[in-house]
């Protein structure tokens, strides 16, 4: 697990809703989706600060990511955090290639930087180039797309319960910050993240990202499945499912051969033997059509999975007896889960209420969350934190920029 330097944070709230509004990442009623955020926000309200105000979103759902670079000029030769800005600016606003997964009506939702290159010399890159003396800095990353009236939809939706300034994240970027150690991310390690309906994942190589990638699969289609297997309600299937699950989760000893739950007055009593083999079934059929859609290119037969030596889960599939083997079975690749929140941890969450805390500490978004702030704790050092206002980027902030390059040509500042 990583080091957590996390500059003093503390969590002091913790709420959870049920998602409404939403369907595979992608607002389907924007009322009802403002209705259960608000309610959201007003659960994480402290006396003494009010409403938050600004947000990191972890998402899910359509995305797309490509390679791009910018580049800045140091006049001064000395690398501050203004010729970063001002290279993740160009490097986002370069152009763009038509999404063959999106089509061409896209919007950015957030620049990962991979590495620096100083006076364009391919053999000197850097992971932190602050304080170090240049002449052109130029960054290249990844860029990561989503369809654009998804990005619309959720900045309005964020505006309208009083969100100021977000950020947009993958689940598996921050779980990568938290549960994946630098060893893993130099050997090659596939972060994968599940959720209800949507995964998705980061494949590290060398010490950076080089893939990123989103998968409708995940928790409803196990439901989907085990009602159709045996023939019950949708709502029944979930119980079932739910009741394997905390089985699994709290250690039981000596599981019982039949699952057994009772809606209204009626009883449903699932063999177990039946039900692990649905289970794993779709699991398979999950992994099968990632791999196929998102690793393997059907001409050359390469495929991204022959950069890792291992696979991370979290998430949904957390549940599922047995899924380390599944998927060592299928991708030939060692498989770990994340590990039991350590002290730090514990530390962190000190001033949550004793009930939320114990939510909190369960519940699959705990990495990834971590993750993110443990990411921009690092970031903060070598580059400016960049909050983007829930209207886009205003006429206040294009001129302060224009101001600030008009005073460094003049060697004002």
């Amino acid at each position: 697990m990583a080091q957590a330097d996390l500059g003093g944070l503390v969590i002091r709230k913790f709420a959870e809703i049920p998602a409404q509004g939403f369907r595979r990442g992608l607002i389907t009623d924007m009322e009802s989706a403002r209705e259960g955020l608000q309610r959201l926000l007003d659960g994480l309200a402290l006396p003494s600060r009010g409403l938050p105000s600004e947000a990191t979103v972890l998402i899910s759902g359509d995305i797309d990511c490509e390679m791009v670079e910018g580049s800045a000029e140091v006049p001064r030769g000395e690398i501050d955090r203004r010729h970063i800005e001002n290279a993740h600016r160009q490097a986002q606003l370069s152009p763009r290639r038509r999404s063959h997964t999106l089509g061409s009506q896209t919007e950015k939702i957030q620049f990962y930087p991979m590495f620096y290159i100083l006076n364009s010399n391919e053999n000197h890159k850097v992971i932190s180039p602050l304080g170090m003396r240049a002449s052109h800095l130029t960054v290249r990353g990844h860029l990561l797309l989503a369809p654009g009236t998804f990005v619309t939809n959720l900045r309005q939706l964020l505006r309208s319960v009083g969100i100021q300034y977000h950020e947009f994240h993958l689940r598996s970027f921050g779980t990568s910050h938290w549960v994946v150690t630098e060893a893993e991310k130099d050997a090659g390690v596939l972060v994968l993240e599940t959720g209800e309906s949507v995964m998705d994942g980061v494949i590290w190589f060398e010490g950076q990202p080089i893939r990123f990638f989103s998968f409708g699969g995940g928790w409803k289609d196990f439901v989907r499945s085990i009602a159709d297997a045996f023939h019950i309600p949708l709502g029944v299937a979930r119980e079932v499912l739910e009741t394997y699950g905390e089985l699994y989760d709290t250690g039981h000893v000596g599981v019982p051969n039949k699952i057994e739950v009772v809606a209204g007055d009626q009883p449903y009593v699932i063999p177990r033997r039946d039900l692990v083999e649905v289970l794993h079934s779709v699991a398979r059929s999950i992994l099968e059509d990632l791999e196929k859609t998102h690793f393997r290119d059907p001409e050359s037969g390469h495929s991204w999975l022959d950069y890792t030596h291992a696979v991370v889960l979290n998430g949904s599939f957390l549940f599922l007896k047995g899924i380390e083997d599944l998927v060592e079975d299928l991708w030939g690749k060692q498989v770990r889960m994340p590990p039991t929140p350590p002290e730090e941890v514990l530390q962190l969450v000190r001033e949550v209420p004793p009930g939320e805390r114990e939510d909190f500490l369960e519940n699959p978004g705990l990495f990834p969350l971590l993750g993110i702030a443990l990411w921009r704790a690092r970031e903060r050092r070598i580059r400016p934190a960049l909050r983007v206002a829930t209207n886009g980027v205003g006429f206040p902030s294009r001129f302060h920029s224009w101001w600030r390059e008009l005073l460094e040509k003049l060697k004002i500042v």
